[in-house]
């Protein structure tokens, strides 16, 4: 069992997500509190985006988290990890969002996440042409 970051109980079953289903239930409330709109202006004030990533360090492991601040997280990683790429970004206006995303992208097989990951670098070498 895994401890909740919201009410800090070992009740989450699932390594790959960070909340009990309560709790989470509890902050997605709180982001469908606010029309999209409104949470990408209130991002823009507060300068908060959300951004699940996907990095690769050492000899092919792979990191896969979201943070609000994609700037510091990778400088914190890389401290420990100096050999480390980043691979895919995808930002987020809202928290949950970028929550269901990291776990989504935890939930793909091996071969899937390297699709994701290629079809983002192709897309990455095509905005370099223009």
């Amino acid at each position: 069992m895994k401890k909740c970051m919201g009410c800090g109980e070992y009740n989450i079953s699932n390594s790959d997500h960070d909340y009990c289903y309560d709790c989470f239930q509890e902050l997605e409330e709180g982001d469908l509190e606010s029309s999209p709109e409104e949470n990408f202006q209130l991002g823009l004030i507060e300068r908060t985006v959300y951004t699940a990533y996907i990095m690769f360090y050492q000899k092919n492991k792979t990191k896969i988290g979201y943070t609000n601040d994609l700037n510091s997280r990778l400088i914190e990683i890389k401290r420990q990890f100096p050999e480390n790429k980043l691979v895919y970004f995808r930002e987020f206006s809202v928290e949950s969002g970028a929550r269901r995303f990291e776990a989504w992208l935890k939930g793909l097989s091996d071969r899937d996440l390297i699709k994701v990951i290629s079809d983002f670098q192709d897309k990455l070498k095509k905005v370099e042409k223009i």
